[in-house]
């Protein structure tokens, strides 16, 4: 079977990620084509045109930039939109960010999949019109439910649609942006599109406090790091705010001794609190006594219990200064009993 001017057989792993690596497209452009392919083949394969699909193994690039080259707007913005804005595309562009509803989605709505009857009123969108195939229901804000029934006609019907010819196109939605002052593009490259309200209804669930499961419900996504990575505006979360959330921890200042003026004090051999002992003392200390007198210092007993401290440090080089002078000594009488002897 022959697609294109090559057989199905030239289709391998190996050709299309030669095909890939040689082409100068975006990564996402690439990922489209190569699930578009896939879904041929696995059409071929239901059909037994052909035995497995030969691009099965193939995997998606990473694209870096999937969801960074599109923003949320701010609350001000929206509200700056939905006032600049023509009654009817206001309506649509509230839509969008009260439920986070595509495109073709919105324009496929009829006065059917509408219940005004309850309080929330709910909005059940079709699995022929979800991308995921999936029917889902939507509880609506009351400012949303009041604009809708605001504009819905006196006879309709409920196979009519709702916003059938309303939504904008870009040009359009581009001469509200500016009609609002809203850059369509900022410094960073990143642009506010249409589908951009959809990502402005994620980054609002979380900027509410809204549970990432139940984001990940209401956005009808089947990954997390989609809702939270892709559809989540993190410059638009207030990070400040609930950093400042968090419990008071503070530490009392505490007087703490200078540790240069104990070893001063040691070199000099005057500790404060303590008699002068040593060689420059005038008074004669064996080893024997200088280890007894540090021990003695440290009072490892305190009210009858053994206190779990820091072994007593002993100051080596006072102990060597006291060791040669007593050894000097010794050296000087022993010479001068000999030489009395002689």
């Amino acid at each position: 079977m022959r697609c294109g001017w090559a057989t199905i057989r030239d289709v391998t792993a190996q050709s299309f990620t030669t095909w890939r690596d040689r082409s100068d497209l975006a990564p996402k452009s690439v990922n489209d084509l190569l699930c578009t392919m896939r879904t041929f083949l696995l059409w071929m394969k239901r059909k037994r045109f052909i035995l497995a699909d030969p691009l099965a193994d193939v995997r998606k690039v990473a694209n870096p930039n999937a969801g960074s080259f599109r923003r949320a707007l701010s609350v001000e913005e929206a509200r700056r939109l939905l006032d600049k804005a023509p009654a009817h595309r206001a309506l649509v562009y509230l839509a969008m960010m009260y439920t986070g509803l595509r495109r073709s989605e919105l324009n496929g709505l009829k006065w059917g999949d509408f219940d005004f009857t309850v309080t929330p009123s709910r909005l059940r969108v079709p699995s022929s019109l979800s991308k995921n195939r999936k029917e889902s229901t939507h509880f609506l804000r009351p400012e949303l439910t009041a604009a809708i029934l605001a504009v819905r006609p006196a006879g309709f019907q409920p196979g009519d649609w709702v916003f059938r010819g309303t939504i904008p196109r870009v040009p359009t939605f581009k001469s509200d942006l500016k009609a609002a002052e809203i850059p369509f593009e900022d410094a960073r490259g990143r642009r506010v599109d249409l589908h951009a309200l959809r990502k402005t209804y994620g980054t609002m669930l979380a900027a509410a406090g809204v549970s990432p499961r139940v984001a990940m419900e209401l956005m009808r996504h089947s990954d997390m790091k989609l809702t939270m990575g892709v559809y989540t505006d993190v410059a638009q979360l207030p990070i400040i705010e609930e950093s400042a959330r968090l419990p008071s921890l503070q530490i009392t200042p505490k007087r703490t001794p200078n540790p240069d003026s104990s070893l001063v004090d040691d070199a000099l051999g005057d500790a404060p609190g303590s008699a002068q002992t040593g060689v420059f003392s005038g008074r004669q200390l064996s080893l024997g006594d200088i280890v007894r007198q540090e021990i003695e210092n440290s009072n490892p007993l305190e009210n009858g219990t053994l206190r779990h401290e820091k072994a007593p440090q002993v100051n080596l080089r006072r102990l060597s200064e006291m060791e040669r002078a007593k050894r000097l000594e010794l050296s000087t009488s022993t010479l001068a009993r000999w030489c009395s002897t002689n």
